[in-house]
């Protein structure tokens, strides 16, 4: 290695990337920038967000179904006004040739000490689990694991001609931080670094006896959570350089110029050596593109390349996949203990005890685990998870744990405080003793997911609701033995005109509470306020009278209470009234709906995105043109699968399976229906869609009259289809016709509205 070379450059991930999922490629037009490049540019391409459950998703006889969403207009908008208000960088194009999606990003003044130039972007909305995705961008597909996918450039602009472009490919599980990371080059001469270590040693000779490679390095993986924990020297400039040096990952070589200080032995210092910063620069560059085993090689070339892989770590994140065997996951987590933060071991069904308890003693900075499905598993891994990862462990999915029960529940409760997303669905055996345990000690949960836990009853509801107060999102999926939401209490409420004529011509079905006394028995939540995502699929025993439940929550962005079927027209009038903040709403087997309830809604939810009005057998074409009409504006996906009274596009004549008596039974009622509407619906939709220039993007009209079979598509000479893929609708699968999303102003300032009520809330430290 050439002695004379004054100084060394490293480029390196501050923040390293989750080496499965990230893929960089850097376009260089010039030689390195120079440190005093001061603006970086940032285009999103794209951006999607949907399911990831691998094979398990693929299984389904759904899985051809689009539930993909696509977020760029909502991450780019969400990344100006982001600027715009921590910068005094206006957040637009600067002449009318230049790409208004170009977000010019300041780097911080005076930089990192160091000269560093800021090196990611935060998006806040998406940080620290504050938020998750299903908040920000809406659950597409309920009850799946999803991630958000993004394509970005960042354009480094500088004082002179040169600029350079990097390609970035990454994506993100749904309550991980969204940090768009550049990569970013450090400069700091040996000289430098030698002169301050011998200035340091000549006024304390025991100044550098202690190593602080391993701690310093491991705080610069994760300086974005934990960059409290190194303190910058303040005064002593000397101890201000070997600071940020060992920022650098130089520790190494301060060390090497210590011992040649100290030496008194010229022939010694001058003795030919490979020099220790070439690798300590180099070496963490190199670990981004190997694969795992290779990274586990480098440890035996000599001890320094073993110290270097034991401090950068073999890998920040594990995520199971198919080819993944025992042995190999627990090599390559004994060479991560300094490093993983992130262990997702999803439907690892070979995955045994002993292949994970050993390592837990060790991962003393692990945020993320996911052993769901892991059926292997069970309370004794629950234990041990409780007692070594406590202070550390944020996010918990453990759904599919057929063998825990409340014991494993309540360690965890007891010790993971905590703990801010928790997965707990499909845990048959778990009782209203582990229930009450989470809202008694886990009070710092944002997100509960809870599915098919049929023991639960009101007695676990009511304490979370009462005690669990920063909740978000809140997920009680099949709760069946669900009778109310909230604990008993009396108030009074003003939110809804109960004496309206509309809510009285609905009548009163079923003994249910009469509206005209709703504001005498309203249950209280504490959560209410905050909730922004709600799920009740499946409670089957609520009724009409828990809407008042709903009324205080003022941020409620999405509500699903699909398969609720003592719901009625009664519920729709009441949250179009109380909640016209909603974006997303699923009625999904809600059949006692008419066009009542669908018309209220249309009048009164003048900012709904999504819609899913499946299965909702009485409702005509009349309520679904009228929302077509009134929310054409806002309005982007529709669901109507099996509605039967919209007759679409084929004559009901052609039903094939003449011995089948569903179909025959079908072919009848749409007969009659044919008689009395002799248009058929179809054609009425298509006028609603052309005459209002509808933001309609995505609309599900699988097996409607006229569409006897799921797997059969509409034929392509029919007037309806014709007519939609004119309007830019293709037929991506048999009845599912969709288009690119048609963003607006309206669309993105109604997504973004409670983003930025929640961000005032953080900035107030709620």
């Amino acid at each position: 290695m050439d002695e004379s070379m004054s100084g060394c450059a490293a480029e390196k991930d501050i923040d390293m990337p989750e080496q499965d999922l990230e893929m960089t490629e850097s376009k260089t037009s010039s030689d390195i920038p120079s440190s005093d490049q001061d603006e970086i540019v940032l285009k999103i391409v794209s951006a999607t967000y949907g399911p990831c459950e691998g094979k398990r998703l693929s299984n389904e006889p759904t899985a051809k179904i689009p539930y993909t969403r696509d977020v760029t207009p909502i991450l780019r908008a969400l990344l100006q006004l982001q600027e715009h208000q921590s910068t005094s960088t206006i957040p637009v194009a600067d002449s009318e040739e230049e790409d208004p999606h170009l977000v010019r990003l300041q780097t911080i003044a005076g930089g990192i000490v160091g000269g560093m130039k800021r090196t990611s972007v935060t998006i806040q909305a998406l940080h620290d689990g504050w938020n998750s995705m299903n908040v920000v961008f809406g659950d597409a597909c309920p009850g799946t694991s999803k991630r958000l996918y993004i394509h970005y450039l960042l354009l480094s602009a500088h004082n002179t001609s040169s600029k350079t472009t990097e390609v970035h490919h990454v994506s993100f599980a749904e309550h991980e931080p969204v940090i768009l990371r550049s990569r970013i080059t450090f400069y700091q001469e040996d000289s430098k670094i030698q002169q301050a270590t011998e200035r340091l040693l000549k006024k304390n000779p025991k100044a550098l006896q202690q190593n602080h490679h391993s701690e310093n390095i491991n705080n610069l993986q994760q300086h974005t959570s934990t960059s409290s924990s190194i303190q910058q020297p303040e005064e002593d400039e000397d101890e201000l350089t070997l600071w940020v040096a060992r920022r650098m990952g130089r520790s190494q070589s301060i060390d090497d110029f210590a011992q040649l200080s100290q030496s008194s032995s010229q022939d010694q210092s001058s003795r030919p050596r490979l020099r220790s910063a070439t690798f300590e620069t180099v070496l963490p560059m190199v670990l981004e593109f190997l694969q795992l085993t290779e990274r586990v090689q480098c440890r035996l070339v000599c001890r320094l390349w073993r110290n270097i892989v034991r401090d950068w770590g073999v890998a920040a994140v594990i995520d199971f996949h198919q080819d993944m065997t025992r042995a190999f996951l627990r090599g390559i987590v004994t060479h991560s203990y300094f490093s993983l933060h992130s262990l997702r071991l999803s439907d690892f069904d070979e995955l045994q005890p002993s292949d994970l308890h050993p390592s837990l003693p060790h991962l003393r900075k692990l945020r993320v685990l996911d052993i769901s499905r892991c059926t292997n598993l069970q309370d004794e891994t629950l234990q041990l998870v409780a007692q070594h990862l406590n202070d550390t462990l944020e996010v918990l999915y453990m759904k599919g744990l057929i063998n825990v029960t409340d014991v494993g529940m309540m360690a965890i409760c007891q010790a993971c405080t905590k703990l801010r997303v928790l997965e707990i669905s499909h845990i048959q055996s778990m009782t209203d003793a582990s229930g009450v345990a989470i809202g008694q000690y886990l009070h710092n949960l944002r997100a509960l997911y809870m599915r098919d836990n049929f023991r639960l009853t009101n007695q676990s509801i009511d304490a979370i609701t009462a005690n669990c107060t920063k909740l978000n999102q809140l997920t009680l999926w099949g709760c069946s033995k669900l009778t109310r939401l909230g604990s008993s209490a009396i108030r009074t409420t003003n939110a809804v005109d109960v004496d309206s004529p509309v809510v009285a011509s609905t009548g009163n079905q079923d003994n249910e509470i009469p509206l005209n006394v709703y504001n005498q028995h309203a249950p209280l939540m504490a959560c209410a306020e905050r909730l922004v995502s709600l799920n009740l699929w499946g409670c089957l025993k609520l009724g009409d009278s828990f809407v008042t439940a709903l009324e205080g929550m003022t941020k409620l962005r999405s509500l699903i209470v699909s398969e609720c079927h003592k719901l009625t027209d009664k519920f729709a009038i009441v949250i179009a009234e109380s909640l016209p903040q909603l974006l997303h709403l699923h009625l999904r087997y809600c059949k006692r709906l008419t066009d009542i309830g669908v018309s209220a809604i249309a009048r009164g939810m003048n900012m709904l995105y999504s819609l899913d009005l499946s299965f909702c057998s009485r409702i005509t074409a009349a309520s679904i043109c009228e929302l077509l009409d009134l929310r054409r504006e806002t309005l982007s996906e529709l669901r109507l699968q099996e509605c039967r009274q919209l007759l679409i596009a084929r004559d009901p004549d052609d039903v094939d399976d003449h011995n089948n008596r569903r179909a025959l039974r079908r072919q009848q009622q749409q007969q009659q229906a044919r008689q009395s509407r002799p248009d058929r619906d179809g054609q009425s939709i298509l006028r609603s869609l052309r005459s209002s220039k509808s933001s309609l993007s995505m609309l599900d009209l699988r097996c409607c009259g006229g569409h006897p079979r799921i797997d059969t598509a509409y034929p392509e000479n029919e007037t309806f289809v014709k007519g939609m893929i004119r309007l830019g609708f293709q037929q991506k699968t048999p009845g599912f016709f969709a288009r690119p999303a048609q963003w607006n102003a309206i669309i993105l300032s109604s997504a973004l509205l409670g983003l930025v009520d929640h961000r005032v809330d953080k900035a107030r430290g709620g």
